[in-house]
């Protein structure tokens, strides 16, 4: 058919196309399927950075420059931070922020990453050898208090707060990726059982359950059955508490040995968090003696992050927010807990207020 009998008046005609539909779809199928291969073509980098396994690893090799620091004869400064959040934008302001170091991001929230801890302390253990290292460690309070009700309260905390809310115009759609991806690991964790970590009010005992309030339950229903299930679940093919806890241990023992002056920061996961979350206030407690208990035993001090002098609360809920301005005022905070190379030993730190 000649293209005239098509447009044979001003108006298209649009039975006339009928004979030709199916060349008309295969146009458009292949134009949509080349907007769709240039769309993947450039979102694969994005993709394959936040869904590669060796994902945490490739970030700690990048991050930690021993090498080129040894070769500067600089004994490197370290900070880790022990979040999440660090995945999702706290990272550079680290590493523009550690003095004369390096800057890194440890998260302690599941099995593989217990694994990055061991390696990680590995490469730490043989890097340091030589000249003396002070190590700044931030851990969250939730690592020391992963019971499935506090977690459940954070996880309706997201919904009704949700991160989401808090992402400005300037937010690409990976990043929106990254928190979804961040949510979704929650509530698996949440529905499979309670988080690696468990602290001590909230262990089984005799098939029983013992809960923040101090009641124990030793016929629990059946909704607090499919917990119980599910802790022996994660025990049984995970990690316990007990021995996340001895990684962290371990972890600072070999620090230690390797000739480094650690301090820990706990620190909360928002400035409400107490009224925010069920249970939290009391948590919180429990977590602060846990971590200090831990820190004591190896020889490494403590802060309490809500009460550490030049820390404000407000810096946590600009964390939880990904908030630029906060994220960096956080890490400037970090970054000043470790001295300079070649200042005095003797003078005296920003912080030397420990709450024990």
């Amino acid at each position: 058919m000649r293209a005239s009998s098509i447009f044979s008046s001003e108006t298209l005609d649009f039975a006339s196309l009928r004979p030709h539909r199916a060349a008309v779809f295969a146009l458009a199928l292949a134009v949509w399927l080349a907007g769709l291969e240039c769309g993947l073509r450039l979102a694969a980098p994005h993709i394959r950075h936040f869904y590669q396994a060796d994902y945490p690893l490739r970030l700690g090799e990048r991050i930690f420059q021993l090498e080129r620091m040894r070769r500067q004869d600089k004994p490197p400064g370290l900070l880790i931070l022990g979040d999440s959040t660090a995945e999702f934008g706290l990272v550079p302001h680290m590493l523009d922020d550690a003095r004369d170091g390096c800057g890194g991001a440890l998260c302690l929230a599941g099995p593989e990453n217990a694994r990055y801890l061991r390696r990680l302390v590995e490469r730490l253990q043989s890097a340091f050898q030589a000249g003396q290292t002070r190590v700044v460690i931030g851990w969250t309070f939730l690592i020391f208090t992963g019971d499935a009700p506090l977690m459940r309260g954070f996880d309706q905390y997201l919904e009704s707060f949700s991160l989401f809310r808090v992402m400005d115009d300037r937010a690409r759609w990976i990043d929106r990726l990254a928190l979804w991806r961040y949510r979704h690991a929650l509530r698996r964790m949440i529905e499979e059982g309670p988080p690696i970590l468990q602290p001590s009010e909230w262990v089984m005992r005799q098939g029983g359950w013992r809960s923040l309030d101090g009641t124990f339950e030793t016929t629990p229903d059946a909704s607090r059955q499919r917990q119980l299930d599910a802790i022996r679940e994660t025990v049984t093919h995970a990690r316990s508490s007990q021995t996340a806890v001895s990684d962290l241990r371990t972890a600072l023992g070999r620090l230690k040995r390797a000739g480094c002056e650690v301090t820990v920061v706990l620190m909360p996961e928002h400035p409400d968090f107490d009224r925010m979350i069920p249970g939290a206030a009391e948590a919180w407690n429990n977590a602060r003696k846990a971590a200090a208990a831990l820190c004591d035993g190896q020889g490494a001090r403590f802060i309490d992050g809500t009460q550490a002098p030049g820390l404000r609360r407000e810096h946590f809920a600009d964390l939880v927010h990904l908030n630029g301005a906060g994220a960096k005022a956080f890490s400037q905070w970090l970054a000043s807990q470790i001295p300079r190379p070649n200042a005095d030993p003797g003078a005296p730190t920003n912080n030397r207020t420990d709450s024990n």
